[in-house]
């Protein structure tokens, strides 16, 4: 990649700053603006003040003097396993993301947030615009096209609906700032690919909103981080803790952990290729549309839907460079997460039968499962031949207990949106040398095991909940393993 920093304008006391970026051949413009004038919603984050940004990565290209030459990169389809899998199935077993609903949602300039959707390209796909008229949008279109269309990674997607940021924080989707609940329109699948917030009330209310939404209805929501390896993970809406949150592949995104609601937290969950953090992100939501399409489809389980196994299938196929690292109270790695994104890892995982507690059949699968406090599950795997890349991933939700009351002193409606969250472990122990591996963080809502080389033998998985809540709880858990035979 090479940024060329082409001039700079000024509008007033406002400086406008015009950036051309080249990536994979295509050149995009985005500027800085004037701060938002909307009340009580947080202004496009750069993490240099509140300013309206078109591309949510733009903190990064104000280092653009830096240039540096690279190899020119793997197609996307390749990187992500995607063309491995074109070359194992029959082309009408291949998953396209067909018959899944998405909602794409865009930051930027109010009145330009929609791709060009009279482009031949989108012939078939229909686009909803929710947050009113609209012109085309570089930044969408340049997103959107990674997605959708018939030159995208899930060209089965028809349907998309379109939304401006602040409209669907508010009155859109999730009446932000109300005492209305979030309503859903139907999407199995949100594109994030902007960044925005800070640590305020109404970012809080943003989160635990989204968590709820995403609880309550399996909507698999993707969201990107920011651009350059000293940014932190952005409030809005990455800080999330049900959804998935999306770097680069090569570790120049925001790491260093959350710093709001429940500080500390591994993010991003996943990175992926695309240059810049906007076009990773949409990279991760045609893969997640990919497994929802199956997910559907799947003959023996309507738990594969489950959002918790979605997010758990990807992210135990991800597959981990030699730079990636975790500990067991941090488990995934700070700029990396879980691993790149890879489509045929996760097919392969999501096509097994579900697995409860007990003996598993097979050297990858899934677990959809229930759990009560202080209880102990335990999967028993009988590893016949050695398995590269072994990775287990465990999933649940944060939970928000959100209902509409009257407040006895107002005698208003409130949406009150108090957050429980449970404390699951996994440890693997070999039946013949004992734990050889655990991942017990005490602030996230992900634990995950790797083990480059995992020597045949038989080997016991133990999940285990340590929080004192009186209720149940739902989980995923999700193994893949490469037969090194």
């Amino acid at each position: 990649m090479k940024c060329i920093c082409d001039s700079i304008k000024k509008t007033g006391s406002v400086k406008l700053k015009v950036v051309k970026l080249k990536v994979s051949g295509t050149f995009f413009l985005s500027a800085l603006v004037k701060p938002s004038r909307e009340r009580h919603i947080p202004a496009i984050w750069t993490g240099q003040g509140n300013v309206v940004l078109t591309v949510a990565a733009c903190l990064s290209l104000l280092l653009c003097q830096w240039s540096f030459a690279q190899d020119a990169p793997l197609p996307r389809s390749h990187v992500i396993g995607l063309a491995n899998l074109k070359m194992r199935l029959n082309p009408l077993d291949l998953p396209t993301g067909f018959g899944v609903i998405a909602s794409h949602v865009e930051g930027g300039q109010d009145n330009a947030y929609t791709p060009n959707i009279r482009d031949a390209r989108y012939a078939g796909t229909q686009f909803m615009l929710r947050s009113g008229v609209s012109k085309v949008g570089g930044h969408a279109d340049a997103t959107a096209k990674i997605i959708y269309g018939s030159q995208g990674l899930a060209p089965g997607i028809k349907e998309v609906h379109c939304y401006r940021a602040f409209n669907w924080l508010k009155e859109g989707c999730l009446f932000t700032g109300t005492n209305q609940p979030p309503k859903s329109d139907g999407s199995d699948l949100l594109n994030h690919s902007w960044i925005a917030g800070n640590a305020s009330a109404f970012t809080v209310q943003a989160l635990r909103r989204l968590d709820y939404l995403i609880d309550t209805t399996d909507t698999i929501a993707v969201i990107g981080v920011n651009n350059g390896p000293t940014t932190p993970v952005p409030p809005l809406l990455a800080s999330c803790y049900n959804g998935i949150a999306v770097g680069r592949d090569n570790g120049q995104s925001s790491g260093g952990r959350t710093q709001i609601e429940g500080k500390g937290r591994s993010k991003p969950d996943l990175v992926a290729p695309g240059g810049l953090t906007s076009f990773s992100t949409p990279v991760v939501s045609a893969s997640a549309a990919m497994m929802i399409q199956l997910a559907k489809a799947h003959p023996q389980s309507e738990h594969a839907r489950k959002a918790q196994v979605i997010k758990a299938i990807l992210m135990a196929g991800a597959v981990k460079s030699q730079h990636w690292k975790h500990y067991p109270e941090r488990p995934l790695d700070v700029h990396l997460g879980a691993g790149v994104v890879n489509v045929e890892h996760s097919y392969d995982i999501i096509k097994q039968s579900p697995t409860l507690p007990g003996m598993m059949q097979e050297d990858t699968g899934w677990s959809y499962f229930e759990i009560t406090p202080r209880q102990m599950h335990s999967w028993y795997w009988d590893v016949k031949q050695d398995l590269a890349d072994a990775t287990i991933a465990l999933v649940w939700h944060r939970r928000i207990d959100g209902r509409q009351l009257t407040d006895s002193i107002t005698r208003k409606t409130i949406w009150i949106d108090q957050p429980y969250l449970a404390d699951l472990d996994i440890k693997l122990i070999s039946l013949d040398q004992g734990q050889i591996a655990s991942s017990h963080s005490t602030v996230d809502n992900v634990e995950l095991i790797h083990i480059p080389i995992l020597k045949a033998g038989q080997y016991e998985i133990q999940v285990g909940r340590k929080d004192g809540l009186n209720s149940k709880w739902t989980a995923a858990l999700a193994w893949f393993g490469e037969s090194q035979n």
